[in-house]
C-alpha cells in the first residue's frame, strides 16, 4: 500500500482524491507540528484508517470514516505516553452514542457513561444500532474492479498462486462479509486481494462486539477493541505495525482501567540500507 504526500494528491472534493489523473488507493500523508496524520483512500474516496502518529511511532488519535468522509463507529485518543483518553462512537447518520474520558489514573470521569446512551430506534428496533449490517451482496451479482459492500466471501475465489480473495477471477477490492450458524458476523476490509482495513465484529443480536484492523502480511495491527452488549468497554489491545502486541488493558463493570500490561516487541522493524533495527510505529 503506497503513501503519498498530501501535497502531491488532487482533491477534486474534501473527502476524494487522485494521484497522477487517476482515483487514488493508499495513504495521504501529512505531517504538522511534528505530527503525521494518515487517510486511506481507496478507488478515490476516503475509506477506512484516519489516525495519527507522533514523530516516534506512538499513535495519538484513531477513527475510521465511510467512503463519504464521516467518522463511522468507535474513534480513540491517548496521550503520547500511549494512556487511553478518549472513546466516541457515532452511529452511521453521525448520532454520538458514547463520549468517554479518562483521567491518566485510567479513572472514568465524571460525565462519562459507562453505558451507552440510549438512542431511540426505528420499527421494531428498541434501540438503533452503532452499526447496521449491511445487505449483502451475492459474488455473481458483484462487479469486478470496482469497490463492493459486503460481497458473502463463501462465494469468493482463492488464489492457488498467493492465497488471495479473487471476483470473478481478479483481486477483490471491498468489504467481505461473513455469518456464522448462530447469528454472529464479521465484515472485513480487502483490497486488491488481501485484508486491509477495519475489522468489524457483531453478536447475534446485531450489536458491534469488536473493532479492530488487520494489514496484510502482517495480520492483526493498530487498536482492537471489545464490547459487552451493553456497550460498556471490556478491553484495548494495540498492536504495532508488524504484529506486535504492545499493550493490554482491561476495564471493569464501571468501566474504570484495572489492568494494563506493556509488552517488548519480538520483531523489530530493520532497515536493509544500514542493517539496523528498531520496534515498529503502531500503525
Amino acid at each position: 500500500m503506497i503513501v503519498v504526500d498530501f501535497e502531491d494528491l488532487e482533491f477534486p472534493d474534501e473527502w476524494s482524491a487522485e494521484y497522477d489523473g487517476a482515483p487514488f488507493t493508499g495513504y495521504s500523508l501529512e505531517k504538522e507540528d511534528g505530527y503525521s496524520s494518515f487517510q486511506l483512500f481507496i478507488s478515490g474516496k476516503a475509506n477506512g484508517p484516519d489516525y495519527i502518529l507522533t514523530k516516534i511511532g506512538f499513535l495519538v488519535s484513531y477513527g475510521n470514516r465511510t467512503r463519504f468522509g464521516r467518522l463511522l463507529g468507535a474513534s480513540y485518543d491517548w496521550d503520547v505516553d500511549g494512556n487511553l483518553i478518549s472513546e466516541t462512537i457515532k452511529d452511521e447518520e453521525g448520532v454520538v452514542h458514547i463520549d468517554r474520558r479518562w483521567d491518566s489514573s485510567g479513572t472514568l470521569m465524571e460525565g462519562s457513561d459507562c453505558i451507552s446512551r440510549a438512542i431511540p430506534g426505528r420499527g421494531s428496533e428498541e434501540f438503533a444500532p452503532w452499526l447496521r449490517t449491511p445487505p449483502v451482496v451475492a459474488p455473481q451479482a458483484a462487479q469486478s474492479g470496482r469497490f463492493s459492500e459486503a460481497v458473502s466471501v463463501e462465494g469468493l475465489e482463492i488464489s492457488s498462486e498467493n492465497q488471495a480473495l479473487l471476483l470473478h477471477g481478479e483481486n477483490f477490492t471491498g468489504r467481505a462479509f461473513h455469518q456464522e450458524a448462530d447469528g454472529r458476523s464479521e465484515t472485513y476490509t480487502v483490497v486488491d486481494g488481501f485484508e486491509h482495513g477495519p475489522v468489524l465484529k457483531r453478536s447475534a443480536s446485531g450489536r458491534l462486539v469488536t473493532q479492530g484492523m488487520r494489514r496484510h502480511p502482517h495480520g492483526t495491527v493498530g487498536p482492537w477493541h471489545e464490547w459487552d452488549e451493553e456497550g460498556r468497554l471490556l478491553s484495548e489491545t494495540i498492536y504495532d505495525a508488524l504484529g506486535n502486541r504492545i499493550i493490554h488493558r482491561e476495564l471493569d463493570d464501571q468501566c474504570n482501567i484495572v489492568r494494563q500490561e506493556r509488552f517488548e516487541p519480538t520483531k523489530l522493524l530493520r532497515f536493509p540500507e544500514t542493517g539496523e533495527e528498531h520496534p515498529a510505529p503502531w500503525l
